[in-house]
């Protein structure tokens, strides 16, 4: 077909959960991408993210996790494999600051099953982990991983399975024009849809350029470290984790396979091009998450296992930016997802879906809308 009902720009892991919903609702879509998802190019890639509902940056997000909540136990449901562990979270750091605070507050509005633990039993629960005198610590039961990479292949295998979906990868989309119908002009041809939705990922300033969303892109780093002796196993209990040094912000996920003990650190970043391709190790980023777990998980070894770069799209706020495309209702957009955004995966898609289909939603996303920066 070179015309259908919706057409995606950006497969990653917002777009390819926008495929997943389009099935659902039976419309006939194409999906477009520069590459050829799963891919290392953007910001869906590493093996696992987080999903948490204790939610610290703000709790306006926790009722759209409720629902993602169902969606990803919706689709675990149909899969062969298992795409998510919710083998819980420690949330370490000092009592009034931005993390300990923001999960508090979550945990205050929404009555949600977190924990304070001292750190005596942390370290009898969770042998590895180290606190300071002043730090609190929070355990989150329901928190865990999502095997990000698996999820998207998961999500475009159903998608080829449809004979109302078309995926057209390895193909740059050059430009759009709100014709009628819409009219996508891409690097093997040109299409048309009644509607668009965009989650471009890193390339969102390109294709959304009359919304001036101030995006800025940021390279991170992810480790796989060598682990001393099996106290950081998923097997053996280890959750996932967050530190709070009051320098930085610091996590990482158990040891799952041969690769050895996930980290990274969440603030800071390099900025770059979104083209610009995926850098060497950088020694600094590398020694601030060496430093870290020196003084917080002793038994992790500095010797590399694996490593991958991926990019932070940040808004302005670094609250997502989730809205209807100002110059036409057939036209939704989600950008500057900030290095938090997978875990909503689908709840976005089911907004996003509704947006162009019904021209609103029922969930809250007022405080997600691009308004907010006029």
């Amino acid at each position: 077909m070179s015309h259908y009902d919706l057409a995606i720009i950006g497969c990653g892991g917002i777009g390819a959960a926008c495929l997943e919903e389009s099935h659902k609702r039976a419309l006939s879509t194409i999906a477009f991408d520069q590459y050829c998802p799963p891919h290392d190019h953007g910001s869906s890639h590493g093996q696992t993210r987080a999903i948490r509902k204790a939610y610290f940056e703000r709790p306006d997000y926790v009722p759209l996790l409720a629902r993602a909540y169902e969606l990803w136990a919706r689709l675990n449901s149909v899969s062969n494999s298992r795409i998510w562990d919710l083998c819980g979270l420690i949330h370490v750091g000092a009592v009034n600051g931005r993390l300990i605070e923001g999960v508090r507050k979550s945990v205050q509005i929404y009555n949600l099953d977190v924990e304070e633990v001292s750190q005596k039993e942390l370290e009898a629960r969770f042998p590895g982990f180290r606190c300071r005198k002043d730090d609190l610590v929070l355990y989150e039961r329901e928190a865990g991983m999502l095997f990000v990479e698996d999820i998207i292949r998961l999500q475009i295998a159903r998608a080829q399975a449809s004979s109302k979906i078309d995926l057209c990868f390895n193909t740059r989309v050059e430009n759009w024009h709100l014709d009628s119908p819409i009219r996508i002009v891409t690097s093997k041809g040109t299409y048309t849809a009644e509607r668009l939705i965009v989650t471009a990922g890193p390339w969102a300033n390109e294709m959304l350029k009359t919304e001036s969303l101030s995006l800025s892109v940021l390279r991170k780093h992810l480790y796989w470290l060598k682990v001393r002796n099996h106290a950081y196993r998923r097997e053996n209990g280890t959750p996932l984790f967050v530190f709070d040094n009051g320098s930085g912000c610091f996590y990482g996920f158990p040891v799952i396979d041969k690769w050895g003990l996930k980290v990274a650190e969440h603030t800071g970043g390099e900025a770059i091009a979104p083209d610009e391709e995926k850098s060497k190790l950088d020694s600094i980023d590398m020694a601030r998450v060496l430093a870290f777990l020196r003084d917080r998980l002793p038994d992790v070894s500095p010797q590399l296992f694996h490593y991958v770069a991926c990019k932070y799209t940040m808004s302005p706020d670094e609250d997502f930016i989730l809205d209807i495309y100002s110059e036409s209702p057939s036209v939704a957009y989600c950008a500057g997802l900030s290095g938090h955004g997978y875990k909503f995966a689908p709840v976005l898609a089911e907004i996003l879906l509704s947006l162009v289909c019904e021209g609103g939603t029922s969930h809250n996303i007022d405080f997600l809308r691009a308004a907010r920066f006029l």
